[in-house]
């Protein structure tokens, strides 16, 4: 599932088929464990299009952002942790972001120079009905709903079971480049 699915009202259908499904999971009377993560930091060169840096509409929530090897280990953890059955667990990385501010992050430390733009939503929507491209429609109606919701949620029974997540954004920057200098010598 995700952050915030069903702890607010909404008219969208990608939530509400989350919500739903997270529902009939819960009520199946089989053993569950429903993880809810925050956005990913692997999410974050999917901003880097045509060469440019840009997030889809303005996006004023600041977001925890996760590392993806955090979330597995959490994911795998709980497996041999008893008391995360029957759970609906909210997952934080260590620091808040906008938007804009994690992928200014991004771009200094794997594209120095690389300036974060914002692309209006209404933009995007007209560009994917003229040119019939499904996708852009779809990132604009999703992007609305981040800057109308934003993340809710708490990590705290996560971190109770599990301990919080460790790898700070600037950590996970560091070793994306390490790994590509790595790739190039």
């Amino acid at each position: 599932s995700g952050s915030g699915i069903g702890e607010f009202p909404t008219d969208s259908p990608i939530i509400a088929i989350k919500t739903a499904v997270v529902a009939a999971v819960m009520s199946s009377g089989v053993e569950f464990t429903i993880f809810k993560p925050t956005h990913f930091m692997e999410s974050l060169p999917q901003f880097i299009q045509r060469g440019r840096a840009i997030v889809p509409g303005h996006q004023p929530h600041k977001y925890h952002y996760l590392a993806a090897a955090d979330y597995a280990g959490l994911v795998s953890r709980s497996f041999r942790t008893p008391t995360a059955a029957n759970q609906s667990l909210t997952i934080f990385g260590p620091e808040a972001f906008t938007m804009a501010e994690a992928l200014q992050q991004y771009c200094d430390a794997v594209l120095p120079g690389q300036r974060v733009r914002s692309a209006p939503l209404a933009m995007l929507r007209t560009i994917g009905w003229l040119t019939g491209k499904k996708e852009l429609r779809f990132v604009a109606t999703l992007f609305e709903e981040f800057s109308r919701y934003g993340e809710h949620g708490n990590p705290g029974v996560t971190e109770q079971l599990f301990g919080a997540p460790p790898t700070t954004l600037q950590q996970w920057c560091a070793q994306l480049q390490a790994a590509r200098d790595g790739e190039q010598q």
